[in-house]
C-alpha cells in the first residue's frame, strides 16, 4: 500500500490566496462602518475567502491510500473506498490558470490547439527550449481525475498529488478492463499523458506506486490498446 497526501508545495499559493484575501476583506469590514452600502459585499467576500482556506486546509489534510485493488480517500477518520474492480466512471479535466484562447476548455489538447505537445518547440528558440528540457503541455494548468464507482462513491484527485500520473494510468486501466465509457475529452487527456517523454513522466512522479520510475513505453502502450 502506498500512502499519498498534498505537499505544503502544492498548496503554498491557494494558502496564500485564501489568507492574503481573507485578511484584505476583514481590514475591508472594519474600516468600512456599519452605515456603509458596501459592508455586505465585503461581509460575503470574506466569508468566500474564508471557505477557500477552509477547503485548502482540508485538501492538506486528506490522505490517499493506494494499492492492488483500489484507492481510499481518508479525511478527519471518514473514507471513501473505490475498489478498482467496481470502477464505474472516470472523468480526467484540464483547468488552465489563465483563460484559454482556444477551444476545448477542460483538455489539455484543446488548450494547445490539438497539436502535439512537440510543436511548441519549433521556432527561432528551439535550442534554448532544448537546453532547458521539454515543455510540458500541462505547465499552465492542473488536472483534476474524479473516480465514481457503481455506488456512486466519488473520488477526486488533482494533479498536485505525487504519484498522480501514475495513479491516472491505473485507474484508466481498471476503466478499460471494466469497460467504461470515456468522454471525449477525458480521452483527449488521457492520450496526451500517454504520449509524455519518459524524462518529463519522471520529472512530474519520480516514484511510481510500486517504487519503480514511470515507464513511458508502457504509458505508450496503453494509448494504444485505447485506440484499439
Amino acid at each position: 500500500m502506498t500512502v499519498l497526501r498534498y505537499p505544503l508545495s502544492a498548496l503554498a499559493t491557494d494558502y496564500a490566496i485564501g489568507l492574503s484575501g481573507t485578511a484584505i476583506c476583514v481590514v475591508m469590514v472594519v474600516t468600512s462602518g456599519w452605515t456603509s452600502k458596501l459592508l455586505w459585499l465585503f461581509l460575503a467576500l470574506t466569508l468566500c475567502c474564508v471557505a477557500y482556506t477552509i477547503r485548502t486546509v482540508l485538501q492538506h489534510r486528506t490522505v490517499f491510500q493506494v494499492d492492488e485493488s483500489g484507492v481510499s480517500r481518508l479525511l478527519f477518520g471518514a473514507e471513501r473506498r473505490i475498489e478498482w474492480n467496481s470502477l464505474s466512471g472516470l472523468s480526467l479535466r484540464y483547468y488552465p490558470r489563465r483563460r484559454p484562447k482556444k477551444k476545448g476548455f477542460g483538455s489539455v489538447l484543446g488548450r494547445i490547439g490539438r497539436r502535439g505537445f512537440d510543436d511548441r518547440d519549433r521556432g527561432d528558440d528551439r535550442d534554448g527550449r532544448e537546453a532547458r528540457g521539454p515543455a510540458s503541455p500541462l505547465s499552465d494548468g492542473w488536472l483534476v481525475l474524479n473516480l465514481r464507482d457503481a455506488a456512486r462513491t466519488r473520488i477526486s484527485i488533482e494533479s498536485g498529488l505525487p504519484q498522480f500520473f501514475v495513479l491516472t494510468e491505473r485507474a484508466a486501466a481498471a476503466a478499460r478492463r471494466n469497460g467504461v465509457e470515456v468522454d471525449p475529452v477525458s480521452d483527449d487527456n488521457l492520450r496526451v499523458l500517454a504520449s509524455l517523454p519518459p524524462e518529463m513522466l519522471a520529472a512530474a512522479a519520480p516514484q511510481s506506486i510500486s517504487g519503480n520510475a514511470p515507464d513511458g513505453d508502457a504509458a505508450r502502450h496503453s494509448a494504444t490498446r485505447r485506440n484499439t
